[in-house]
């Protein structure tokens, strides 16, 4: 059964995707901010033993860091809601495929180990921070949508993973623009700065 993304629902797709970025990987950011932080201010009281220094220099790095993290989800879920109309959903039996401009996803089913449903969308967990949510009313058909998904979130534990064709597409990321390349080496310039502070 394929479901085919409503281009009308831009703004509601980006704003549930960035909320979901932002739950998954802030957490992440913040706990690793404060372990370089903390690193940071031993290196630099070894050296000046000016508190007041290390306090304004790690809260400059820190409200820097933060705001071009949260600038770079916010360009991501833009860009991503920006090709919406191509996005497309095929729920199989025991699995599922995610077409979209930048990547195609298969999910198997039975990867799935428990669920969290919400009045518009649900995730699944697939162990760790491996997770598959989908935001069903950015769907056409979002009420059939919704119901295959929920039989779905019903049979956990019941899929079966030899029943998957081989043939079936692995998750690909592909570089569409030049603009992807430079935001990924601009975060990736940030967390080497930010280690070699360290240092």
């Amino acid at each position: 059964m394929t479901f085919k993304a409503n281009p009308e629902k831009k703004k509601e797709f980006k704003n549930f995707m960035f909320k979901k970025i932002l739950l998954r990987f802030l957490p992440i950011l913040l706990l690793g901010l404060v372990f370089l932080d903390v690193s940071m201010g031993y290196v630099f009281w070894d050296e000046t033993k000016n508190i007041k220094l290390i306090i304004f220099s790690t809260l400059i790095s820190n409200v820097i860091f933060l705001v071009l993290c949260l600038f770079a989800f916010h360009l991501g879920t833009k860009m991503a809601a920006s090709s919406l109309e191509s996005w497309e959903l095929n729920i199989e039996e025991n699995y599922a495929i995610l077409n979209n401009s930048a990547a195609t996803s298969t999910v198997r089913f039975a990867d799935f180990k428990k669920f969290k449903k919400t009045s518009d969308s649900i995730t699944f967990y697939l162990g760790g921070l491996k997770q598959f949510y989908i935001y069903w009313d950015a769907y056409y058909d979002s009420d059939k949508l919704k119901n295959c998904l929920e039989d779905i979130s019903q049979k956990i534990g019941a899929f079966t993973k030899e029943n998957i064709p081989e043939d079936t597409p692995k998750t690909k990321v592909k570089f569409k623009s030049k603009f992807n390349i430079f935001l990924y080496v601009i975060i990736a310039i940030m967390l080497l700065i930010k280690i070699l502070k360290i240092l």
